[in-house]
C-alpha cells in the first residue's frame, strides 16, 4: 500500500491529521476525485445488478432465465469475476461464468446473506474474503423482493484491479500519484504493487517497523489524513507522502489513498 521495504530502517518524520495543518492540495484533490470515481463505478454496477434482479423476478426465479440475466450482467459490466443468484430459501439457482456454476443447487446460508442481513439495505458491499474457487474478492450484493417478500439475492465478486484500472491511469496522468485501497481492518484490497494486495497492513511483517506501523494504524483508525515517511529501499533513502480519504458504499468503508511516486 505504502511501501515495499527491503531494509529494516524506516523513519517517520511527519504525521498530519487532515484539517490540522495545510497539506498539498493536489493530493487532497486527487484523493477526493478518486473516491468519487470509484463510488460512481460501484453505483453504475449496482444499477446493472438491480436490472438483472428485475429480470430474475419477472421470470419468477426460473433457472434458465436467472442464468441468462447473470450472463447479461457479466457482459454489461467489466468488473465481475463471478456472479451467483439465490432464491428466497438461499439456494443457489444460477451462476455465471461456467467455473462457478458448480454452486447451483448449493445451500448458501453460510454466506450470511439472508433476509435479516439485507433489512433496510438495497445494496451491500461485503468485506474482502476468500471465495469458492480459491480467490479473494470484495462482493457487491443486492436483495430481491417479490410482492414485498424476500425472494433471494444476487452476489457479484468484484475484480477490483479492473475496477480501478482506468481511474488509476487518469490519476497518474493528471497528478502523478499511485493508488492503494485498504479496509479499516487493515486488509489491503488494491495496490499499484500487486505483491501487497491481500496483505494486512496492521499484521503483516512488511509493515512491522514501528514507524511504518504508526502510519498504518493511523490509516485504519482515521477516515482521512496525510502522512510523510522515509525508509531505506535497496540501500537508498526514499521519502514518500500518502493522502487518504474514505469511500463509504453499501455499508462498507474503503480507505482510498494516493501516494507520491518515486
Amino acid at each position: 500500500m505504502i511501501i515495499r521495504i527491503t531494509a529494516v530502517l524506516a523513519v517517520l518524520f511527519l504525521i498530519l491529521s487532515a484539517g490540522c495543518i495545510s497539506t498539498d492540495t493536489s493530493m487532497e484533490k486527487a484523493a477526493e476525485k478518486t473516491v468519487a470515481n470509484i463510488a460512481e463505478e460501484l453505483e453504475i454496477m449496482g444499477n446493472e445488478m438491480h436490472k438483472a434482479g428485475d429480470a430474475v423476478l419477472a421470470a419468477d426465479g426460473e433457472a434458465n432465465a436467472a442464468e441468462a440475466a447473470l450472463k447479461e450482467l457479466y457482459e454489461n459490466t467489466d468488473y465481475s469475476i463471478s456472479i451467483l443468484c439465490a432464491n428466497g430459501d438461499e439456494i443457489c439457482i444460477a451462476g455465471y461464468p461456467e467455473f462457478i456454476q458448480s454452486s447451483v443447487g448449493n445451500d448458501l446460508t453460510s454466506y450470511g446473506t439472508g433476509e435479516a442481513f439485507y433489512k433496510g439495505r438495497d445494496i451491500v458491499l461485503k468485506e474482502y474474503q476468500l471465495l469458492e474457487g480459491d480467490f479473494y474478492s470484495s462482493i457487491l450484493s443486492i436483495p430481491l423482493y417479490k410482492d414485498g417478500k424476500f425472494a433471494g439475492f444476487i452476489s457479484d465478486a468484484l475484480d477490483i484491479a479492473k475496477l480501478v484500472k482506468e481511474i488509476e491511469a487518469e490519476l497518474q496522468e493528471e497528478f502523478g500519484y499511485s493508488l492503494w485501497i485498504a479496509e479499516p481492518s487493515g486488509m489491503q484490497i488494491y495496490d499499484s504493487d500487486v505483491e501487497e494486495v491481500g496483505l494486512n497492513i496492521l499484521e503483516d511483517n512488511l509493515y512491522a517497523d514501528p514507524a511504518i506501523h504508526a502510519v498504518c494504524e493511523m490509516i485504519c483508525s482515521e477516515p482521512e489524513g496525510t502522512a510523510s515517511y522515509t525508509f531505506v529501499e535497496n540501500g537508498v533513502e526514499v521519502t514518500k507522502t500518502a493522502c487518504w480519504k474514505t469511500m463509504s458504499f453499501g455499508g462498507q468503508d474503503w480507505r482510498v489513498g494516493v501516494t507520491t511516486l518515486q
